[in-house]
């Protein structure tokens, strides 16, 4: 069986919706000769997830400016966000 993987780290709007929707058609063409899975922040919504695929939400969410006290510290962790984020994506690719 062939496992065909999406790399969506967006856990809501546009990109999880195009997601949604691709992943939807491919699961409905490829049968039961292909597996799908997609891999996404730990906090996709509940409106992007569906049983015709697997969901792996285990990249970091993206935390919104207005949670941060200052914008250094805002600055800091987008930088360092998403270098988390591909970290874990290698990780669980290893794995």
């Amino acid at each position: 069986m062939t496992r065909v993987c999406m790399y969506t780290p967006s856990a809501g709007g546009g990109h999880a919706r195009y997601a949604r929707e691709l992943m939807t058609a491919l699961a409905a063409a490829g049968g039961r000769r292909c597996a799908f899975d997609l891999v996404t922040s730990e906090d996709v919504e509940d409106q992007y997830r569906s049983d015709a695929y697997t969901v792996h939400p285990i990249l970091p969410k993206l935390h919104a400016r207005s949670e941060f006290t200052n914008s250094a510290s805002w600055a800091l962790s987008r930088v360092t966000h998403y270098a988390r984020r591909e970290r874990c994506l290698l990780e669980w690719l290893e794995a």
